[in-house]
């Protein structure tokens, strides 16, 4: 059939909600984009489901040169996910899945600028072949937040850097004063090239494990 059909969803204008299902024509078909052209990261909030009947390709949040910040309140399924850090300062590409994810690959990619950070938080389960953490050059890092407030989390498929030493796997509970619930994190971590920091429990938050 034709070419690639693909939505834009640009915050430049401010805080925005999508209050409806997203669907591929077909499983594996179409992509989603997220940015903020003026880059000052005003956060868009999608609230149905995104992928449940038929995944999408791709879901992309933010790019080399633009900013971006989602919050996904359901589930969301898709080929490819990418966050990509901008090449000035502060162009973060920020994300919260607050439902369940599911995806081939889940790549964090940080940006030119060392303010530039690829940044996701996931508070259900992630299903996934293979989550890449790519810090850059410049210092921008590459981080994953998997949080166990609202319950146990499985995270299923290798966790890796790029190149070694890169990227930040953070397991937290920030439910104040409970118990900490389990996550689980079924694949490889570090198999083919290692993380710069994997940190279980913080300050603020419960330890998770």
């Amino acid at each position: 059939s034709g070419g690639q059909a693909e939505v834009t969803f640009n915050a430049t204008n401010g805080v925005q909600t999508i209050a409806a299902t997203i669907n591929g024509g077909g499983t594996g078909q179409g992509k989603l984009i997220v940015i903020d052209d003026d880059n000052d990261n005003d956060a868009i909030t999608f609230t149905g489901n995104v992928g449940a009947t038929n995944s999408l390709l791709a879901i992309e949040i933010g790019s080399t040169t633009e900013a971006s910040s989602a919050v996904f309140s359901g589930t969301t399924a898709a080929t490819t996910i990418t966050l990509q850090g901008g090449n000035e300062a502060n162009e973060t590409a920020l994300a919260t899945f607050n439902g369940a994810v599911n995806a081939t690959t889940f790549a964090l990619v940080g940006g030119g600028n060392a303010t530039a950070a690829a940044t996701a938080t996931v508070t259900a389960n992630l299903t996934t072949t293979a989550i890449t953490l790519d810090d850059d050059a410049s210092g921008a890092q590459a981080g994953l937040t998997v949080n166990s407030t609202n319950g146990a989390i499985t995270v299923a498929g290798t966790i890796n850097g790029v190149g070694g030493a890169e990227g930040d796997l953070i397991i937290i509970d920030d439910d104040a004063g409970a118990a900490g619930d389990l996550v689980t994190v079924s694949g490889i971590v570090g198999g083919s090239a290692g993380l710069d920091t994997i940190q279980v429990g913080s300050a603020a938050g419960t330890d998770a494990g």
